[in-house]
């Protein structure tokens, strides 16, 4: 795999990561999902966590691309370990979210 190859595939998973992150930090219950209604939830938590996660997101995935581009044997390897991280993280930012403005 070339380096300009790896970039681009890290490129698009942080990406995507942060698009789906900034969706998160943005999203607003428009009714409330039972009756009674619990309190409303707190947005700025959770775009708070949000942010950071996708500060993170951000961070891992370009020190991802200068490891690819260092080390030309493994970048197979750390592309698909880059993308297992970025996933994970997404979905870990995503319920971290939700969880902690629903209190």
């Amino acid at each position: 795999m070339r380096s300009a190859t790896a970039w681009v595939l890290i490129a698009a998973m942080t990406i995507v990561s942060l698009l789906i992150l900034a969706l998160v930090a943005t999203f607003r219950f428009a009714i409330p999902l039972i009756d009674p209604a619990p309190p409303p939830p707190d947005y700025g938590v959770q775009a708070a966590v949000a942010f950071v996660t996708m500060a993170t997101a951000l961070a891992g995935g370009i020190g991802a691309g200068f490891h690819a581009s260092r080390h030309s044997r493994e970048r197979a390897v750390i592309v698909g370990w880059a993308g297992v991280a970025l996933l994970i993280g997404t979905i870990l930012g995503t319920v971290l979210a939700f969880t902690l403005s629903a209190r």
